[in-house]
């Protein structure tokens, strides 16, 4: 670890495997500061058109910082990403067309910049001004939202800068970008309409278990963070000793580490009242579920 002075920190990672599950470096930071740990994040997508290489920067504790982070994979360079009082994960860098074979090398560069402005954001979907007033309209929309028989008009401008796969989708020769059109059939209408509230607005208007574990696949799916963040809070606020299990079964292959943690400590506090039936049951679809019976049980021997 280097760097041109006390306010930039440069961070190199050798990897020997990657793949769909996100893996972690070993942390670093700025020293004798207050600014926290930082870690690596990365995984592999496979697409019909090649393999994508994801990465994003997480910081862990301290005060909140503005900052530039700059990421090469091989030596191909992305950035930097402008991050305005940073905590938690940073928006993803996306190396697409990577050839996924060893080494893999990651050089991530963060530099403190005082400079940045606090009102500005490295999400140009939240600069546009009233952006939540084209909600569902035709107006300057330029691509449609098809849901089976349903179609919503959208813009690609609020797509792209909340989604690295939608992004994909519109910037290369795909058949997204051909017919204009993004077909997500695959989930139902009330979730869509949701999702772009989301995109749109910063909210959805329901809040109940099932709609927020839709909405939390299509968040891992099309790999929408801010969405994904919004659902985990909301997700944690509404653990209940019937639900706890449902929702560890259906997170358990995603990037959610919040809910992951709060509930194992939800599990530990209401281990009386949870049903050990249904928990059993699907202990072999949740690493939390494994992980509370194995401690269980070296508590009791």
């Amino acid at each position: 670890m280097g760097g041109s002075d006390s306010r930039e920190i440069t961070h190199n990672w050798e990897l020997h495997e990657i793949g769909a599950t996100w893996v972690i470096s070993k942390p670093f930071g700025f020293p004798n500061s207050n600014t926290g740990t930082f870690y690596i994040h990365t995984a592999a997508r496979n697409y019909s058109s090649g393999w994508d290489c994801l990465v994003k920067i997480n910081k862990v504790g301290g005060i909140n910082i503005n900052a530039k982070i700059a990421v090469k994979w091989n030596n191909k360079p992305l950035g930097p990403l402008t991050m305005i009082n940073w905590t938690g994960l940073s928006d993803e860098f996306l190396f697409d067309g990577t050839p996924c074979q060893p080494p893999y090398n990651i050089s991530c560069t963060i530099k403190l910049d005082d400079s940045i402005n606090d009102k500005a954001s490295d999400n140009p979907a939240r600069e546009l001004a009233n952006v939540k007033d084209f909600f569902l309209s035709q107006e300057f929309s330029d691509i449609t939202i098809k849901v089976g028989d349903q179609e919503f008009p959208a813009h690609k401008i609020v797509l792209a800068c909340n989604s690295a796969v939608f992004k994909k989708m519109l910037t290369t020769e795909m058949k997204e970008k051909q017919e204009n059109c993004i077909d997500l059939s695959e989930f139902d209408a009330e979730s869509i309409k949701e999702v772009l509230r989301f995109l749109y607005g910063g909210e959805i208007e329901a809040n109940d278990i099932d709609l927020l574990l839709k909405l939390s696949s299509f968040a891992h799916m099309y790999q929408i963070n801010r969405l994904k963040d919004y659902c985990e809070s909301k997700l944690v606020n509404n653990f209940q000793v019937d639900n706890i299990v449902k929702i560890l079964v259906t997170i358990d292959n995603y990037d959610m580490d919040k809910v992951k943690n709060e509930a194992m400590e939800f599990l530990i506090k209401n281990k009386a009242t949870v049903s050990f039936d249904d928990a059993i049951d699907n202990i072999k679809s949740s690493q939390v579920l494994r992980k509370f019976f194995s401690n269980l049980t070296q508590m009791k021997n």
